[in-house]
């Protein structure tokens, strides 16, 4: 199906057409170099990379439904798609209805990635720093089982969604975007500040907190277009069924955005420790998180941190995770809302080791 679209026809659908192209392309690149930098790296798998790359085949197919509507009216006024088919008008309500089934999981699977991936981080005995992880996981599944939910019986019967000519009854579509929008956008601010404790609680140099703490945000800038969603939201839905094809191109574009940064941005730590590990020759430097079972284990040696002697050893196996390699320094984290002094782990990537068992702390 495609549209015969006399010449000089107003059509606002150009660029969605354009960045749904560029977002598939993107997000599958990302998600290859993750499962690369395992391997190039040796890091090990574990949950956070199971759902990031759950998510890739999600928003896969939101941005083909999208591209699919382009073809048959998405960003035309819907007068003009309506006097061309006026079957095209349903059957890009379809499109909606099934692309926002799937929008749900893109936008929350990340969000889940993200979680495991604190906890891999932070492998730590804070027991608050667990207490909040559990509560957000628990925020993002039952949003999202409730958003499926909701998508599935939004009308009674399910096929008035996509032909209001049917007798039945809809949900308050208003009221139902806005609360969902919300409640992402809140999720996501918390997932955001989550780690800010535990890294300003570091007794590392200012600078390198800072670093760190800038890092982990541009790792999960997406809040930013959760709430631009939301205002979409507030400004497009009430009038939307007005002129359905023309003005929902303009939450289309941060739906779009939203799911596809998602995946983005949970990939860009391995995407760092790809480039890190393609910089430093296999026989001189390992990342850290490889699995290196075979190698001499340093538990009787010392890295300086801070100026201060600290112990590094080997431990095994993580809550889930098989058998890994990690490893834990003595790093005291200062007293925070998050609770009382902790041991912490050495973030990834701030320390290398030799040929020679030297472990070094890069400040």
């Amino acid at each position: 199906m495609a549209l015969d679209i006399p010449f000089g026809t107003p059509d606002c659908g150009e660029g969605i057409f354009i960045t749904t192209i560029l977002l598939i392309v993107l997000i599958t690149v990302f998600t290859l170099l993750r499962v690369i930098s395992k391997f190039v790296a040796h890091q090990d798998w574990w949950w956070d990379d199971f759902f990031a790359i759950l998510a890739l085949p999600l928003e896969l197919i939101v941005l083909s439904l999208v591209l699919a509507w382009r073809q048959i009216g998405l960003g035309y006024h819907m007068d003009v798609v309506a006097e061309i088919n006026p079957e095209y008008i349903m059957t890009g309500a379809r499109y909606l209805y099934v692309a926002t089934f799937f929008f749900d999981g893109s936008v929350c699977v990340p969000k889940i990635s993200a979680l495991f991936f604190y906890a891999r981080v932070f492998r730590s005995n804070n027991r608050a720093f667990r207490i909040h992880l559990w509560i957000v996981g628990g925020l993002t599944s039952g949003w999202l089982l409730a958003a499926w939910i909701t998508t599935i019986l939004e009308c009674h019967p399910i096929p008035k969604v996509w032909n209001t000519t049917i007798p039945g009854t809809c949900i308050a579509q208003f009221q139902w975007y806005i609360s969902t929008a919300a409640l992402s956008s809140t999720i996501d601010l918390y997932i955001l500040c989550l780690p800010i404790p535990m890294i300003w609680g570091l007794q590392v140099s200012l600078k390198r907190r800072v670093y760190l703490l800038t890092a982990f945000m541009m790792a999960y800038s997406v809040v930013v277009l959760s709430l631009g969603r939301l205002v979409a939201v507030v400004q497009v839905i009430p009038i939307m069924n007005q002129d359905f094809t023309w003005l929902f191109v303009k939450y289309c574009y941060w739906s779009v955005l939203e799911g596809s940064i998602s995946i983005i941005s949970i990939s860009v730590p391995n995407c760092i420790a790809l480039v890190k590990a393609l910089r430093n020759t296999p026989d001189s430097k390992v990342s850290l998180g490889s699995n290196q079972g075979s190698r001499k284990s340093p538990s009787n040696m010392g890295s300086h941190l801070g100026g201060r002697k600290d112990t590094v050893s080997w431990q095994k196996g993580h809550a889930g995770c098989g058998s890994v390699d990690k490893l834990v320094s003595d790093v005291q984290v200062s007293p925070s809302e998050y609770g009382h002094r902790r041991n912490m782990d050495i973030p990834l990537g701030a320390v290398r080791i030799e040929t020679d068992i030297e472990v070094s702390r890069l400040v």
